[in-house]
């Protein structure tokens, strides 16, 4: 191999730096882009991005839908669905027993006979045939004494005192007759009354319409209601012989008695007098 710097094979001549050298290839303007191949068969553009969906309430929070509406965990109410079926109750007045004015009381009336009037005739029915079935040993026996007793004033001699001797054994069994009417009146007058409430809270509240359930809470809350109700009937009683006015406020404060026992625990007349002032002052 040569080398420049051996006399004997000086090799190549260095170049000239006068000389121009090899020919460069001229860089002229890019050549011009078109446009993108077209998309293959199947595949379009990618979607366009428009603006964000808003933020709203997160699922699973805020109020449920009203009773009887869509997606609602509760059963149907007569009066607080909105439906105008059942009196188109609002929103803000969704108490589906307690109305702000005599129109909403109107309307939950109405709708309460719509959704149970069969099974509160049928209780008042019953009620009303054990009530008379009770008092029909008074009455047979009450026109048996009647006759012997005109008898009795047929035999006697004007201007004489009847002798009432055979009408003594009579007193006993028409003693024990009156207690059982009253007692039998009583029990089924009271069992009827706070089955009846129930059924109305039940129509109310969209729950199940029974009689038998009715009765069935009726009668753990009759002997409250046989208590505070003797009382309540003696204030009365004694309001009236002192003076009329008095028995007429107690009747007046003491007549949604049997509801508050009806549908509360652990209240009575208290509980009635301070409803009857705060709605009447």
């Amino acid at each position: 191999m040569s080398s420049p710097n051996d006399p004997a094979n000086p090799g190549p001549p260095p170049p000239d730096p006068a000389q121009p050298g090899p020919a460069q290839p001229a860089y002229g303007q890019p050549p011009a882009y078109g446009q993108p191949p077209a998309y293959p068969p199947g595949y379009g553009p990618p979607p366009a991005y428009g603006q964000p969906p808003a933020y709203g309430q997160p699922p699973g929070y805020g109020y449920p839908p009203a009773p009887g509406q869509p997606g609602s965990p509760f059963a149907p109410s007569a009066f607080g669905s909105g439906d105008p079926a059942w009196g188109g109750v609002a929103a803000a007045d969704e108490d589906p027993l307690i109305s702000r004015d005599y129109a909403g009381w109107w309307r939950r009336g109405t709708a309460v006979a719509k959704a149970a009037w069969r099974q509160l005739a049928i209780l008042q029915l019953v009620s009303l045939l054990v009530i008379l079935a009770a008092g029909i040993p008074f009455v047979v026996l009450m026109f048996s004494v009647g006759g012997r007793f005109i008898d009795l004033v047929r035999v006697t001699p004007q201007g004489v005192q009847p002798d009432l001797t055979p009408l003594r054994g009579d007193v006993a069994p028409l003693i024990a007759c009156v207690l059982l009417y009253g007692v039998v009146g009583g029990v089924t007058y009271g069992l009827t009354q706070l089955a009846s409430y129930r059924l109305v809270l039940a129509a109310g509240s969209g729950g199940p319409i029974s009689i038998g359930a009715a009765l069935s809470g009726a009668t753990k809350r009759f002997f409250p209601l046989a208590g505070w109700g003797i009382l309540a009937f003696a204030m009365i009683g004694l309001g009236s012989v002192a003076c009329v006015l008095p028995g007429l406020y107690f009747a007046a404060a003491l007549y949604i008695l049997p509801v508050i026992v009806a549908v509360e625990r652990g209240t009575g007349i208290g509980r009635s007098f301070s409803l009857f002032h705060t709605s009447f002052g």
